[in-house]
């Protein structure tokens, strides 16, 4: 390893180099002099605030010559206070040591410059050493820096948490073994710790229980199975950690304490259920009526005059609860104590930061919960409090950092404001009223910025869902973006339907990969991430192809106008299912009651072994859009038929391997009616298709069939029996009796109600297929 190589801040290896020799002399007789506290306080003092010295003493080894010096020093409960001060000396060295960024690489880098094993067992050995000092509870300051120490041994990886605190090799058989009596998968430094933590909390040591907290959420980070972790750390000794948190909750009245308390549970909570359900059991009320619950301690610091960066953390921890499912929706401090605070921290008197928070949670708290933001909508303004967060400004006067702060918190007020709309028609419309919103929202689908892009698509996909509000304030107002804006606006007219649909093709033109798939092949659905932008973008599209009102919306006509059918093709070959589904739900909505042109260019598309794949598609979704899509595409207009009945083999082959599947027989049977409604299509395809026929008369026949699905068979057999001329239903005759229709026909209708329209219409079926 080249240790002179270029350091921090474009240190030069002569630079570095020359300070390793100016300090190398205070080093070396740091450990061959008596006045040790003294030089120890001077290298203190030269390292302090430069990370420059802190390189260079990382190549001097210094950390390493710390190391072997404490483990010389002798190990007994009572020893001398020149001792304890130069072991507390050269712990606080190496603590500000590893502090720094820099050495804390070159750390990660050297190993601490140990090269063999031998070397790496010094620091489990100098581990067990500082827990040792923590048993014997001998000097506070010293616990402190020991605390210190293994918080840093364990975040630069140098130690494993799990070999200091339980029996690996017990833990391990666990999985094939009960416990033996008197087997304990915890070693006694876990129960040190804890004492430590305890009484640095009825002792109010405020650093103490800070530090003791950072280790154990260490140990649960650096855990390969933190949720297991999670669970012995909350299970031991009773249930201990829990009963110390809930005291820290309760009596602490130091900012730092609680915020370490708080995100502590955060990470004991992270992605686990069991864990998470015990915050919110009961606790057992003490002789002066103390809280009811961990959540209730929670709630007590959601008060008006609690420090803001605690308010937060109680709000962010109450909604990692809702997400566990341990908490439900209709919990009333939700409504009552977490969206009015998060409504006051969104105001403009509030710093930044707890603004820029602020509004996230809001986004977290209401994305998935209808209950939660409807609450929100009608909280405290706080509505018209994010649409302020998009008031132009100057943006030449701002720093890079200032200017960063902005582009944030107009990115997550726009995800806040599409969590609150995105079931509230009249909220979607207030919003969009405003026209620094609706310019921003134009504005930002074609920002380089990924995170504006992805909120404007987030608020736009909300907006969509109420076509006649998006049309009315988006398409139909055809102004001019405001001139005062901070950020740039595509140089079309703001309000049009362009500067919406144009982005998004362009966004969802970007699946890569087409070509190197075989399209005939089934989907692998991996459930990949994909690109999450695609999936908004085709989300958006999927809205806008849907007609409403009388007839068809602008925004559909200009879709189909930019033949957005060649841009789809590639979302039907993804590997991401969501994408697939967006592909074939949007041509769904484009082809209901669709125009001749239209339905042939989504033939031109769907190849026979394209279609097949969709309909046997991994996704039970993706199965039924392609069904539905079947069905639209068979509407027969006089015009279709020429264009369809050069593709009716491929249409009935698709149905035929669809049919296997209950959920998509009623749709498929439709389809299969469709293409019956046209005589020469169903004599010469249908009739003759024994397989297809064999298969429905076994659907129709079947008691498991839902009532659908027999209304559907009945659909079936009208279309057969009907239309053409006298030769064509004579043959239709011929083909059902061949085929046995007649008995299936008898079960339809027995059980069919008398009263039904069927019913009698059966029976005359059944009497002609008997002459």
């Amino acid at each position: 390893m080249d240790v002179y190589g270029c350091g921090v801040d474009g240190m030069r290896s002569n630079e570095l180099e020359k300070l390793v020799l100016s300090n190398k002399p205070i080093v070396d007789s740091l450990f061959s002099q008596s006045d040790q506290l003294h030089l120890l306080q001077e290298i203190k003092n030269m390292t302090i605030g430069s990370e420059k010295q802190k390189r260079a003493m990382g190549v001097l080894q210094l950390s390493n010559r710390i190391v072997r010096f404490i483990l010389t020093l002798p190990q007994k409960e009572h020893v001398n206070e020149e001792s304890v001060q130069h072991e507390l000396q050269m712990l606080s060295v190496l603590n500000s040591l590893f502090k720094s960024p820099s050495f804390a690489s070159f750390v990660r880098a050297s190993r601490l410059d140990f090269a063999t094993s031998d070397d790496d067992s010094r620091f489990l050995e100098l581990t067990q050493h500082l827990f040792t000092h923590l048993r014997n509870k001998s000097n506070t300051n010293l616990s402190l820096q020991c605390l210190k120490a293994i918080s840093s041994l364990f975040k630069l990886d140098l130690v494993d948490p799990a070999h200091i605190f339980f029996n690996v090799e017990t833990l391990e058989s666990m999985d094939v073994r009960p416990l033996s009596k008197g087997e304990t998968t915890e070693t006694p430094n876990l129960r040190v710790l804890f004492d430590v933590l305890e009484d640095g909390t009825f002792q109010s040591c405020s650093q103490i229980v800070v530090s003791v907290l950072s280790i154990i959420s260490v140990t649960c980070l650096r855990s390969p199975d933190q949720s297991n972790m999670q669970q012995l750390l909350i299970s031991f000794d009773n249930g201990r950690l829990l009963d110390i948190i809930a005291h820290i909750l309760a009596s602490s009245k130091k900012q730092l304490v609680i915020e370490s308390a708080l995100h502590f549970i955060l990470t004991l909570t992270d992605r686990n259920y069991q864990v998470g359900s015990k915050f919110v059991e009961p606790i057992e009320k003490s002789a002066d009526g103390g809280p009811s619950s961990y959540v209730s301690l929670i709630c007590d610091h959601l008060k008006w005059d609690a420090h803001r960066s605690i308010q937060l953390l109680c709000c962010r921890v109450l909604i990692q609860f809702l997400n566990l499912g341990v908490l439900d929706p209709s919990f009333p401090k939700f409504a009552f104590k977490v969206l009015p605070t998060l409504a006051r921290l969104c105001k403009s008197d509030c710093d930044v930061t707890h603004r820029l928070e602020a509004a996230e949670l809001v986004f977290d708290l209401t994305e998935k919960h209808k209950e939660l933001q409807k609450c929100a909508v009608n909280t405290e303004r706080l509505v018209n409090v994010l649409i302020s967060y998009l008031d132009p400004v100057d943006v030449s006067n701002l720093t890079s950092v200032q200017l960063g702060q902005h582009i944030e918190m107009k990115s997550v007020a726009i995800r806040a404001l599409a969590s609150l709309c995105a079931n509230d028609w009249d909220t979607a419309a207030k919003i969009m009223k405003v026209d620094a919103v609706r310019a921003l929202l134009i504005g930002s689908l074609e920002e380089s910025d990924r995170r504006m892009r992805k909120s404007a698509l987030l608020l736009l996909l909300s907006v969509s869902r109420s076509i006649p509000v998006l049309i009315n304030h988006l398409v139909l107002n055809n102004q001019q973006a405001p001139a005062n804006l901070d950020f740039p606006v595509t140089t079309k007219t703001a309000n049009s339907v362009e500067s919406i649909c144009d982005p998004l093709i362009k966004e969802i033109q970007r699946v890569s990969n087409v070509s190197s798939m075989d399209c005939g092949g089934d989907h692998n659905d991996s459930n990949d991430d994909g690109d999450e932008m695609q999936v908004l973008a085709s989300s958006v599209l999927c809205n806008l192809a849907l007609p409403f009102c009388a007839g068809d919306s602008i925004a559909r006509q200009y879709l189909i106008q930019k033949h957005l059918v060649h841009s789809l093709c590639p979302l039907l070959h993804s590997s991401n299912s969501q994408l697939r589904l967006n592909g074939v739900w949007t041509l769904m909505n484009l082809t209901f009651q669709s125009s001749e042109s239209t339905v042939a260019s989504v033939l031109e598309i769907l190849s026979d072994d394209l279609l097949t794949s969709l309909i046997l598609d991994l996704s039970g979704e993706v199965c039924h859009k392609t069904a539905s899509l079947l069905l639209n595409l068979t509407n027969i207009h006089k015009e279709v038929p020429d264009i369809l009945g050069e593709r009716v083999v491929g249409i009935l082959s698709c149905v035929f391997c669809g049919l296997a599947n209950s959920e998509l027989q009623e749709l498929l049977i439709l389809v299969v009616t469709n293409i019956c409604r046209v005589p020469q299509l169903r004599i010469g395809y249908v009739l003759g298709n024994e397989k297809l026929m064999t298969d429905i008369r076994s659907i129709m026949s079947m008691s498991s069939s839902g009532f659908c699905v027999k209304l559907a068979s009945v659909r079936f057999i009208q279309s057969c029996l009907t239309g053409g001329s006298i030769e064509d239903r004579q043959r239709t005759f011929e083909v059902l009796k061949c085929l046995n229709f007649a008995d299936s026909i008898e079960m339809l209708r027995e059980e069919m109600p008398q009263q039904h329209v069927f019913h009698s219409l059966l029976g005359e079926y059944i009497r002609q297929l008997s002459n």
